[in-house]
C-alpha cells in the first residue's frame, strides 16, 4: 500500500501493537474454534479457558456473553456444513514458512498462519480448501491483487501449494468465513435461523471443476457451504465466484512475484512514500496511523487502473 508506511511500521515499529477488545475476542473465537472437532470437546470449558487470557471490563463481559451464544451457534453449524464434504481431515493454524532469497548478509522467509486447511487424500493427491476465519468485514475482492494489495487468500494458496506437506496438492477453492455478524432483520417470508445459517457460508474462490468441488460440497449445485455458489443448466451462474486452474495459478505467480518484488525492496532501503490510488480510492492512505509525519504530496501518490472481474 505504501513503502513509508511499511517502514514506520515494521522497521521502526514506531506503532507497538496494542490488544482491543476486538482482537481479544478473535483470539477467543479462534482459540475455541481450533479446539471444537476435538473428541472431548466441551465448549464451555474451552470458552472458560480462552476467555481466561485476557482482561474484560464489566460491560465487555456483557457483550462477551452474547457473543458466546454468537460462537456456539457457529460450531453448530460448521458441524452442519461438514456434512456435506468429504474433506473429513482438518489442520488448524497451521504455519507455513518458504525461503524466498539468501546472500552473506542475511536469508529472508515468508510466514503464514492459515485458520483451517479441509483436505481428502485419494487417488494420489491432497484435494484441500484453504478457509481464514473473520471476526469483522470480508475482504473478499481480488481485483487489487495484480498490485501486491489484498493479496491474503492467494497467499495462503502459494503458501500450501509450495510448502511440502501434502502430496500433489490440488487447492479446490480458497474462502474467508464470517463468524460475528451483525444482527440479521427479520424478513416475513424467510425463516430467521436459515438466514442466519447463510450469514456462515463460505466466500472466496471455488474451482469451476465440478468432480472437484462435488468431494469438497455434494450440495454445490445450490450450495448450502458456499455463498453464491449455483449451476443451472447452462453452467454457473454469473454471479458464481469460480476460477479454472489457470486462473489459480495466475494468482500464485502474482503472490511470487511480490513477494520478491518487497524483498528486493526492503534489501535496498526503498522506503519512499508512495501510497497507492486505485481508481478513485487512495487505498494507501486509507486508516494509516502515520498521517501527522507523512508530508505526502500530490506526486507522490502512485495510481492504478482499477480492474474487476479479476480481468487483468
Amino acid at each position: 500500500k505504501c513503502s513509508f508506511r511499511y517502514y514506520l511500521s515494521n522497521i521502526l515499529k514506531i506503532d507497538p501493537f496494542e490488544s482491543t477488545f476486538s482482537t481479544n475476542i478473535g483470539n477467543v473465537f479462534h482459540g475455541v474454534l481450533e479446539h471444537s472437532l476435538e473428541p472431548n470437546f466441551d465448549f464451555d470449558e474451552t470458552f472458560k479457558n480462552e476467555v481466561e487470557k485476557y482482561e474484560f471490563s464489566d460491560r465487555e463481559k456483557f457483550l462477551l456473553n452474547k457473543l458466546r451464544e454468537e460462537l456456539l451457534f457457529d460450531i453448530e453449524i460448521l458441524k452442519k456444513q461438514k456434512g456435506h464434504t468429504t474433506f473429513q481431515k482438518e489442520l488448524h493454524e497451521e504455519v507455513f514458512v518458504l525461503p524466498i532469497s539468501k546472500d552473506e548478509f542475511f536469508e529472508t522467509s515468508f510466514k503464514g498462519i492459515v485458520d483451517k486447511i479441509m483436505y481428502l487424500e485419494e487417488g494420489g493427491h491432497t484435494y484441500l480448501a484453504i478457509i481464514d476465519y473473520k471476526t469483522g468485514q470480508l475482504p473478499t475482492n481480488l481485483n487489487h491483487v495484480i498490485y501486491g494489495i489484498g493479496m491474503q487468500l492467494p497467499v495462503y494458496l502459494y503458501l500450501v501449494n509450495h510448502s511440502k506437506k501434502f502430496h500433489s496438492p490440488k487447492v479446490v477453492g480458497i474462502f474467508l468465513q464470517r463468524m460475528i455478524n451483525k444482527e440479521i432483520k427479520r424478513q416475513r417470508k424467510k425463516d430467521y435461523k436459515v438466514e442466519r445459517e447463510n450469514s456462515l457460508k463460505l466466500e472466496g474462490f471455488a474451482i469451476d471443476e465440478e468432480e472437484l468441488l462435488e468431494k469438497f460440497d455434494d450440495s454445490y449445485e445450490n450450495s448450502s457451504v458456499i455463498r453464491s455458489l449455483r449451476k443451472g443448466k447452462n453452467g454457473f451462474y454469473a454471479y458464481s465466484k469460480v476460477l479454472n486452474q489457470e486462473k489459480f495459478e495466475k494468482l500464485e505467480s502474482i503472490v511470487e512475484e511480490k513477494i520478491k518484488e518487497a524483498d528486493c525492496m526492503i534489501r535496498n532501503a526503498d522506503f519512499k512514500i508512495n501510497p497507492k490510488r486505485i481508481g478513485k480510492d487512495l487505498i494507501g492512505c486509507q486508516y494509516c496511523k502515520f498521517q501527522d509525519i507523512c508530508f505526502r504530496r500530490e506526486e507522490d501518490i502512485v495510481s492504478f487502473k482499477e480492474y474487476k472481474k479479476l480481468d487483468f
